[in-house]
């Protein structure tokens, strides 16, 4: 049974022990389907669901320049000195060169970047450590950038980056904004006491998401994981047809998936 506090005691929530150790991936592998999660993080088969090879580059080497990048005091040359960047650490592999989501899909999205609201953030700390205690769960993690807002003197914010924005195309935004606020709600004392602002910059859109630090935030992000870790322990384990079947590498063992099945979820995802 979901008991449901109050929204001024939400925050207490996220002092309590707990034996239970989570990262947000398998958080959200438990809520996009109950199947991927027990083959996923309960059998250990971590290799079905890993994405292919470049887009896996693609993310590391974006998040790598990006780090370069704040680290950087700039003067105005902030495409020149990404693309520098590029070249410095990008694969050298044939591979990686020839492969329009390698080099031309990097660059692309650096360009978006470069031009972005983001890359204007003022930034304080980079990949900060996290632990956020939620309904009896310990989040483990790090935020990509703590910032601080020209647009709200004295407030800082949490910016996580996004390869493409598969994640973030859902309605509400606590969902939209829920890795987010997780390492919101794990952040060492000193960022978190100032922290009013939460963002999300996508790389393949050059998309920035923001919202304001909310109890109804703090409240929403409660009850998702409540209601996550009630179907962790099983028994059952039902398989989900979601957008992310088409790439899962378990899908010829699934139950219910099929490509016709299939093709009606991605239509309307």
């Amino acid at each position: 049974m979901n008991i449901r506090r109050p929204v001024e005691s939400q925050l207490g929530l996220f002092g309590t022990a707990s034996h239970q150790t989570w990262s947000y991936s398998r958080l959200k592998s438990l809520r996009r389907c109950a199947l991927e999660y027990k083959v996923r993080w309960v059998e250990g088969q971590e290799a079905l669901f890993q994405p292919g090879y470049i887009q896996v580059q693609a993310g590391r080497l974006l998040h790598q320049i990006v780090r370069e990048y704040y680290r950087t005091p700039l003067a105005g040359r902030s495409h020149q000195f990404l693309v520098e960047t590029y070249e410095r650490l990008a694969p050298r592999s044939p591979t990686w060169r020839e492969d329009l989501q390698g080099e031309t899909r990097t660059l692309t999205d650096l360009r978006f970047f470069a031009h972005s609201k983001a890359s204007r953030f003022q930034p304080v700390a980079l990949e900060v450590t996290c632990e956020s205690h939620v309904a009896g769960a310990v989040f483990g993690g790090k935020a990509d950038l703590i910032y601080q807002s020209d647009e709200h003197p004295g407030t800082y914010g949490v910016l996580d980056f996004k390869l493409n924005d598969a994640e973030v195309r859902v309605e509400h935004y606590v969902e939209r904004f829920l890795q987010c606020a997780i390492y919101y709600l794990g952040l060492p004392d000193q960022y978190r006491q100032m922290c009013g602002l939460l963002s999300i910059y996508v790389f393949d859109t050059g998309q920035l998401l923001e919202t304001r630090v909310e109890p109804s935030l703090v409240q929403g992000v409660v009850g998702i994981v409540e209601a996550a870790l009630q179907r962790a322990d099983g028994p059952e384990f039902p398989p989900t047809l979601n957008p992310f079947c088409s790439s899962c590498g378990y899908q010829t063992l699934c139950p219910a998936y099929s490509k016709r099945q299939w093709r009606k979820v991605g239509a309307g995802a």
